[in-house]
């Protein structure tokens, strides 16, 4: 049940009907007008909640991350698997090996997140130009 009492179907599929010839992106238009509308109901999300290939673009700009790591790294667009941002991609093959054998490792995944974050934006030929 959502604030208004009434369960996400019941109030997406008005909007949706409502607003379906004038948005562009969905569900991701859906949600903007209900928090446009209920904005107590919206929490911001530190960047390290919501780390995407725009904070390491022209250098780092995610100090959460750098100092706390990632916590949820958003593969938007193809990142993990194309060569459009080869540090995502990197990130995402690292972060799933070691995944793996991280059993025994004495290294928090957090720790090896934040290095991984500062060497894929360093790495980032955008970031230095």
């Amino acid at each position: 049940m959502t604030p208004t009492g009434l369960s996400w179907e019941e109030l997406l599929q008005p909007l949706y009907q409502k607003y379906k010839d004038l948005i562009a992106w969905g569900d991701q238009d859906l949600l903007n007008i209900i928090f446009h509308n209920n904005p107590e109901c919206l929490y911001s999300l530190p960047c390290q909640w919501n780390y995407r290939p725009e904070h390491c673009a022209y250098g780092s700009n995610c100090k959460g991350a750098e100092e706390e790591g990632v916590s949820i790294l958003h593969g938007i667009r193809r990142v993990y698997h194309d060569d459009t941002q080869p540090a995502f991609k990197a990130i995402y093959e690292v972060v799933h090996k070691v995944s793996i054998q991280s059993k025994n490792s004495h290294i928090s995944s957090r720790q090896r997140h934040a290095v991984l974050v500062r060497v894929a934006c360093e790495d980032n030929p955008v970031s230095q130009s």
